[in-house]
This record gives structure tokens, sequence and C-alpha cells, in this order.
């Protein structure tokens, strides 16, 4: 049986294959590209780009923050409307297994005790669960804003405050954070000023002083600052 053999190769056919296998890897663009970049990017390049790609992201992302800011501001706009006429009264004392008519009967009680008879009552509810030995906030819904006014104003005339009955707003999650941080700034010009007083309204921090309003703050952006 025959044998067949692959012919050799000689000399100058070897040299010539290892010579083009040698041309091709090193002048490969590609790996000329490679090491160019990868020798060639510094620190301060590589930081460079970063702020760079960084700063195009804001860019791109901008209008898209924007536009979420306006539905926040649009969502806490409705909530203000739907919780426009609501008060929150702390303090009233909570009995075991109350209802809702018991409950009704207890407000009914609160506001004749401070003058006021015909106030029209849309909804009231405790807010939270129930925990054996505290009493939970009242949630009083009221058809007329003027009837909110009138409770606010008759709770004020009543000194319910003595009383330990505390009466407030309902604010909605946004309007709380405002009022949390004007309160906070309040404390910081209270250290220097120990005679002033504070005052809430909407979203206006107002500073009193020897029964006159003295100054006015608002929160923007996180940030106080004086009207």
């Amino acid at each position: 049986m025959p044998i067949y053999r692959t012919p050799k190769r000689d000399r100058h056919s070897r040299d010539l294959v290892n010579s083009n296998s040698s041309s091709d890897s090193s002048d490969s663009p590609s790996l000329k590209i490679s090491k160019k970049t990868d020798m060639g990017l510094t620190k301060q390049d590589l930081a460079d780009l970063r702020a760079d790609i960084r700063k195009d992201t804001e860019t791109l992302f901008e209008p898209m923050k924007l536009s979420l800011q306006k539905v926040t501001k649009s969502v806490n706009g409705l909530e203000r409307v739907v919780r426009k006429n609501n008060i929150i009264i702390h303090g009233i004392t909570e009995v075991a297994n109350e209802t809702l008519s018991m409950l009704v009967t207890v407000i009914r009680s609160f506001l004749d005790g401070i003058g006021l008879k015909n106030i029209l009552l849309d909804n009231v509810m405790r807010m939270g669960k129930s925990v054996v030995g505290t009493n939970r906030p009242i949630l009083l819904k009221l058809v007329s804003f003027l009837d909110k006014k009138l409770i606010f104003a008759a709770a004020k005339s009543a000194k319910t405050n003595s009383q330990k009955i505390y009466l407030n707003d309902d604010l909605s999650k946004e309007d709380q954070k405002q009022h949390k941080i004007l309160r906070e700034f309040f404390k910081t010009i209270k250290a220097r000023d120990n005679d002033i007083k504070m005052s809430i309204r909407g979203s206006v921090l107002q500073v009193w002083k020897n029964s006159k309003v003295i100054q006015r703050y608002k929160v923007e952006d996180g940030s106080v600052s004086q009207i």
C-alpha cells in the first residue's frame, strides 16, 4: 500500500510564511489602536471622559427631571384641594370599641363646647391603628371651608390648647416636609432671639415679635428663603 507524505517546505517558503505572520500581528490596525488607547490615556484623560459622560447624562435627563417636578407639584396641588376643608384634632379621649356614632357624638360635644352648633360634617374618623392607652388623632372632614375657619377661631378663643386639645391642618406629604424644614429653620433664628414666636400659614413661616409679623420665609427647592 503506497504511503503519502506531505511535501516538505523549503527554507525560503518557511521564512516567507513566518515573515507574513509576524507582519500581520504587528501591523494590524486594531492592535495599533488598542496599544495607543491603552498606553495613551492618562488619569486626567479618564477623569475628563467621566466628566463629559456625566454632563451628557445630566443634559439628557434634565427634561425628565423638570417634567417630574411639574407632576409632583400638580399632585401636591390636588392633595391640597382634597384636604382643604379637613382638620386634624389631637388630644380627644378615645374609648374602647369606639363606633362611628360615638365619635360623631364626641365631635358634636367638642364643637358645642367652643360655641359652634351648626357645623356640617362630611366625615369623621380616627387616624392610624388603635393602641391601648393612647388617643389617636381625629380626622374631621367638613363640607365648608368657612366652617373650618370658624372652628380654628373658636378653638383659639376657647383656649383648647390649655386642655391639651390641638387643631392642625391636614397637610399633604410635600407640605409636611416643607413645614418640617421651616420649623427646623425657626429653631436656628430662635437661638439668636428668644423673644420671637412663629406661625405657619400655608407654606409660609411668619416670625412674630411684640405681636407683629417681622419676617416671612418660604421653602424653595429644599432651601429656606426670605419673602
